[in-house]
């Protein structure tokens, strides 16, 4: 079965990413079935097979739940990306990736160079986080400033419809009235 852990997300990428999560498997000959839940989140997943290739991947939001056969992926590592930031750095709406799984260099120029292969086996992790918390800032400083409220817009809207242990969640309209926009 394999092993889920949590990780800490590194200061510099904290409003891009709420979470990054290792995921390793035990040996090379273990299959565990892989359960993938409905999940309103886009993740980037680093992944590498035990033949040592790395993929960058980006799974949009799913609306159902998918069965997949275990896989060969001595390290994989799934990027949480806030709400509001997917668009901003991927440049895509989150419409276009619903139920979908892509390789990070069909939306994003120059995005082979965060896998390139590590220096040293057991690298994997400590290369790609350092890649990403330098890649993922930079693609977010040229975005337009209607592109930077859109994201803004969407992360409020998001933290105010999270239900907060204890309290009771506030009514849509009063939401809406809050951050000027429509029901």
């Amino acid at each position: 079965m394999p092993l889920e852990l949590p990780m800490a997300v590194p200061g510099p990428l904290r409003w891009l990413v709420s979470e990054i999560t290792s995921i390793r498997a035990c040996a090379p000959y273990e299959r565990t079935p892989l359960v993938h839940v409905p999940d309103a989140d886009t993740s980037l997943i680093f992944r590498t097979t035990w033949a040592r290739r790395s993929a960058l991947l980006v799974a949009g939001p799913r609306t159902r739940a998918s069965y997949h056969a275990g896989k060969d992926l001595p390290v994989c590592l799934r990027f949480r990306l806030c709400p509001g930031a997917a668009r901003l750095l991927l440049g895509v709406p989150m419409t276009e990736l619903v139920d979908r799984v892509v390789d990070l260099e069909e939306l994003w120029d120059g995005a082979a160079g965060l896998t390139a292969e590590p220096a040293r086996p057991g690298d994997d992790v400590r290369r790609v986080l350092q890649r990403l918390q330098a890649a993922l800032p930079a693609r977010i400083t040229g975005r337009s400033s209607a592109d930077l409220a859109r994201g803004e817009l969407v992360r409020a809207t998001a933290q105010a419809l999270r239900d907060q242990a204890g309290q009771q969640r506030e009514p849509i309209a009063v939401i809406a009235r809050r951050l000027a926009v429509s029901q």
